[in-house]
């Protein structure tokens, strides 16, 4: 505030700090429910446990993710969005078999690279996979089937 008592925003533009808060708030939401999905399975875990985690109101879940269904499926989304996001970028047409080997360790070592920093999202799609659950098959077929297209349309650009 200046000396009229007018408030200065020093170049800033108040709306981009709220969206800074929202973003802020989802990631500390997801950053709560992948720890308490992967601990104790979805039907495991409660609305209450993750925004006590994440330090927030709980009706920031349904403002976010629609609920705790939507907040789940986010998470598995991260999963799947991040690892097609590697295939985009790494599997590019080889121009030689030295570039083929190189992509594809380069791919091999991105996604367990990836496994080791979420270990917990690991475990859910782990866990989903194990019991079948539907909630894993749009997203797997939106992300981890079109990673294993780029991967197979790779070698057989490598083929040639």
């Amino acid at each position: 505030m200046n000396a009229s008592g007018v408030v200065e925003s020093h170049g800033m533009d108040s709306r981009a700090g709220l969206n800074c808060g929202a973003d802020q708030t989802r990631s500390a939401l997801l950053d709560a429910a992948k720890h308490f999905f992967a601990l104790n399975g979805y039907e495991g875990t409660t609305v209450n446990q993750i925004v006590s985690r994440a330090g927030v109101n709980a009706s920031l879940i349904s403002y976010h993710f629609g609920g705790k269904k939507g907040i789940y499926r986010a998470c598995l989304e991260k999963m799947g969005e991040a690892k097609l996001d590697a295939a985009k970028r790494i599997l590019n047409p080889p121009r030689s078999v030295d570039e083929l080997r190189s992509c594809l360790s380069l791919f091999i070592d991105e996604l367990l690279n990836w496994y080791g920093e979420e270990p917990e999202l690991t475990l859910i799609m782990l866990r989903e996979c194990e019991i079948g659950s539907s909630a894993m098959v749009p997203i797997f077929e939106k992300t981890f089937l079109q990673i294993y297209g780029a991967l197979e349309m790779f070698l057989n650009r490598a083929k040639h």
